[in-house]
């Protein structure tokens, strides 16, 4: 007889195997899983859903608007008014006024330097005439702008206004130079917001039989003026080879 610690169990279907020496049998036994049935509870405990449906009128129909902070990103409008535009216009050209001006008083600061430093050399005839460098410098105009004298031009940057030879780029918007130049009247609007032109300009075409390209001018009648850079003799010497032969007209017609 089996003396373990544990009861013999048989598979559900297939017969008991006893010992033959043992005279009594082990009874089929079979071992049932009992697994409880969910219910549903009763309506008087189930809480109600609510109905789906909303009036038309409610406050929970629509998008809802979040406050957000005025300093909030998520609060500007990506669509901006007239006098947004208007606003953000004005600030932009205060703020171009400002480096404008911050700009040529460091170009004034260090031609002034320069200027300590070789003296003699800047001299010409006893006078303070500046000799503007060789192909194209915008400094020698704004300096004699603030401080005149007197000013010599070989082949200066050009043409006015608007590039021609290697782009079409307009990166002279103040007609000699791409910083602000004392006019009078003063330009207090930019005319053309998308390259903060400060000057309305006119294509004026070449009658001439030589080729010589159009002249970009200022607009307006009477043009504005530059009473400092009048007051100011200016020889402008061109070679006759050079490409900028084709535009070096324009600068005598700008200045008179």
């Amino acid at each position: 007889m089996d003396n373990s610690p544990y009861p013999l169990t048989s598979k559900p279907g297939l017969p008991d195997r006893s010992d033959s020496s043992s005279s009594s049998s082990v009874d089929h036994q079979e071992m049932e899983i009992h697994t409880p049935v969910p219910t549903r509870p009763r309506l008087h405990s189930r809480k109600s859903s609510g109905t789906l449906i909303v009036p038309r009128d409610s406050f929970l129909v629509g998008p809802s608007e979040p406050d957000w902070e005025p300093d909030d990103v998520r609060a500007m409008s990506p669509r901006r008014t007239s006098e947004d535009l208007e606003n953000l216009g004005r600030e932009a050209r205060e703020e171009l006024q400002r480096h404008a001006s911050a700009l040529q008083d460091s170009l004034l600061m260090i031609f002034h330097r320069i200027e300590a430093v070789k003296e003699e050399h800047d001299k010409l005839d006893n006078n303070n005439k500046f000799l503007q460098k060789y192909i194209g410098d915008l400094m020698s105009t704004t300096i004699a702008d603030a401080r005149p004298d007197a000013l010599v031009q070989v082949e200066p940057k050009g043409p006015l206004f608007r590039e021609k030879i290697f782009s079409s780029e307009f990166s002279r918007p103040w007609g000699l130079t791409s910083i602000p130049l004392a006019y009078e009247p003063y330009p207090n609007t930019f005319v053309n917001a998308s390259s903060m032109a400060p000057l309305a300009t006119r294509v004026v075409v070449s009658n001439s039989t030589e080729n010589r390209m159009a002249c970009v001018l200022q607009a307006e009648q009477p043009a504005r003026q530059l009473p400092t850079l009048a007051k100011v003799p200016i020889l402008i010497d061109k070679g006759e080879a050079s490409y900028q032969n084709m535009y070096d007209y324009c600068f005598a017609k700008f200045l008179r």
